[in-house]
């Protein structure tokens, strides 16, 4: 005789089965269907979990579409175990087709966005304040002007051709603002190319969100023929799936229109997107888009550390901090 307890309906009857079918200790027709069942064709379902790759969420929960023979549980629950799927995933998606044999599928029991990385160049990944407090300061010492200590941390968020703009006229050069962007970038070019480092741990950072699938994007107001030579000379151009520039969207990070654009590109919702930067009008912007913002040190923008951190989701001082 078996002795089972019904699961069809909370009551939860304890059944008797003889090996002829005769079912007793039952409320309800369906517990004679259950026991009857359990004698000849037991079936369980089953609820577990799956890795996800790129993900907002690194496991997964799925089940079996319906219920399978339960001498094949442990089977089915093996090759489950043995896959991952890849972000995003929507509810009821298919995670594993025919598990084991028995022609039942695996499907997610809840959706896992895609989590999109947007980073910064200059300040953030780059350590380039250096190179550029040493450009800058000798751009003024051969007008005879005295260095004004505050200028990094105001062209900071612009793009390129605005800081031209703002510096003739700020200073009334009696250049054009094209000439003086064509001297900074030849200063510049040289020295993103072999000169400017990273900063401590990023690139392991950046290697550890691509190989868990992750979307990486470049958010910059540094224009390609400086951050292209800095990015492939430190191997990691390829590890990005977008790369966009605030002269590609026609203003600074006081806006969160390059960041908007980044999302857009990874096709990911700026709600499932973590922003990097080390200045406070890009983490103001970025956070009041909507998505998560990480404020990273600097030393340029040092004066608003407090600031940032008040205003960011989180901090670091460097990118050991997430290794």
């Amino acid at each position: 005789m078996l002795a089972c307890t019904c699961v069809i309906c909370p009551a939860g009857c304890m059944l008797n089965v003889t090996a002829e079918g005769e079912v007793s200790g039952h409320l309800c027709d369906r517990g004679i269907a259950y026991g009857r069942e359990e004698l000849t064709n037991p079936t369980r379902n089953i609820t577990t979990s799956v890795r996800v790759r790129g993900g907002a969420a690194q496991m997964l929960s799925v089940k079996t579409a319906q219920p399978i023979p339960k001498n094949k549980i442990m089977e089915v629950i093996h090759e489950i175990h043995q896959i991952s799927c890849e972000a995003p995933v929507r509810l009821g998606d298919v995670i594993l087709r025919g598990a084991a044999g028995t022609g039942v599928d695996v499907t997610a029991t809840r959706g896992v966005p895609m989590r999109a990385y947007i980073f910064d160049l200059d300040g953030t990944i780059l350590d380039s304040a250096r190179i550029w407090n040493m450009i800058n300061r000798e751009f003024f010492r051969k007008r005879g002007i005295p260095f004004p200590m505050d200028y990094q941390q105001i062209i900071a968020a612009m793009p390129f051709p605005q800081v031209a703009v703002y510096t003739k006229e700020t200073y009334g050069l009696p250049e054009t603002p094209e000439e003086l962007m064509d001297e900074f970038r030849e200063s510049a070019v040289n020295a993103y190319a072999n000169e400017v480092k990273m900063k401590p741990g990023a690139k392991e950072y950046l290697l550890r969100l691509h190989a868990n699938g992750h979307k990486l994007a470049v958010a910059t107001a540094a224009p390609p023929e400086f951050h292209v030579p800095a990015l492939k000379n430190h191997e990691i151009y390829n590890l990005f799936d977008a790369i966009c520039t605030t002269q590609d969207v026609g203003c600074g990070k006081t806006r969160p229109d390059v960041f908007l654009l980044a999302a857009k590109m990874l096709d990911a919702k700026p709600e499932d997107c973590v922003v990097f930067d080390d200045i406070l009008p890009a983490v103001k912007s970025a956070k009041g888009a909507g998505m998560t913002v990480c404020g990273v040190y600097d030393n340029q923008t040092a004066a608003d550390w407090e600031e940032i951190k008040k205003s960011a989701d989180f901090v670091i001082m460097d990118f050991k901090d997430m290794v």
